[in-house]
């Protein structure tokens, strides 16, 4: 069923189940490999937050010279080492300062 959009719907009026819409498994495949990060070992996402946590983040984050993305990655890998979820072969974090030269 096409609506008045590019959208292709799932569902019907009948039953009162919403509508979903069918993603295109090829339009997300293609997703990774247009925003793939120049560092192969590294993924990229979009985060949103509130602007208070935000704030807060780049308080703490500036308190140990770091940047916002970092703090961020350093919250996540205690979080998941706390919780036992960590992977085992999870490489540490790199040094502060700039990436040494390939």
């Amino acid at each position: 069923m096409m609506t008045s959009g590019n959208a292709s719907l799932e569902g019907g009026s009948s039953g009162g189940l919403p509508r979903t819409p069918v993603v295109d498994d090829q339009a997300v495949a293609g997703v990774d490999e247009v925003s793939a990060p120049a560092d192969e070992g590294r993924k990229s996402m979009l985060l949103r937050l509130d602007p208070q946590v935000y704030k807060a983040l780049a308080r703490w984050a500036a308190d140990d010279n770091r940047s916002v993305n970092a703090q961020i990655e350093i919250l996540l890998r205690e979080a998941l080492h706390k919780a036992g979820r960590a992977p085992k072969n999870l490489p540490p974090l790199r040094r502060p300062g700039r990436p040494p030269n390939a």
